[in-house]
């Protein structure tokens, strides 16, 4: 194996992404209580945590960082895909998480306004999901990585415009 110019910075970057992750399972395993209780250290108390979605983030972060390392430093096409998809459910993770916030009940809601929210909500979820499978099947079905890369930037984008509108919707943006 042997990384030359830009590659061996990439390559070595992404050992941030693995120390990233292992320091949000650590803050996990340290921060989660449940039912008042501090649990011991173990994977049951994760995934009582408030949201298991937290720890799959964090896991999907030390596999970005282990598939792009081993991509970046042997650019074989399997090692590719490991460092691509965890990238697009990592952000699938996200959108999840915000849409969680979003539909979170608020005091003084009324019945419409939930409705509405709901509505808004499974739109922008039907719509990502079908970005996400337009994506993946054109990247692994007609090997087009340029439609791919376009569908992700997407992806990306309807993401983050869920977040940016649900805040202003709920007053917070």
């Amino acid at each position: 194996m042997s990384i030359t110019g830009d590659e061996k910075y990439n390559t070595l970057s992404n050992l941030a992404f693995i120390m990233v992750g292992i320091m949000g399972i650590l803050e996990r395993v340290n921060n989660c209580h449940v039912g008042g209780i501090k649990p011991s250290t173990n994977l049951q108390s994760l995934l009582h945590s408030p949201s298991p979605m937290f720890l799959l983030s964090d896991l999907l972060i030390i596999t970005i960082g282990l598939g792009s390392y081993l991509f970046h430093s042997t650019r074989l096409y399997i090692w590719q895909l490991s460092d691509e998809l965890p990238m697009s459910l990592l952000l699938a993770c996200y959108a999840k998480i915000q849409r969680d916030i979003y539909l979170r009940d608020k005091v003084g809601d009324g019945a419409e306004e939930r409705r509405r929210r709901r509505r808004l909500s499974h739109t922008l979820t039907a719509l990502y999901i079908l970005l996400l499978s337009i994506s993946w099947s054109s990247y692994l079905l007609l090997s087009t990585h340029d439609l791919f890369v376009s569908f992700f930037t997407l992806q990306i984008t309807v993401t983050v415009s869920a977040y940016v509108i649900g805040g202003r919707f709920k007053g917070e943006g």
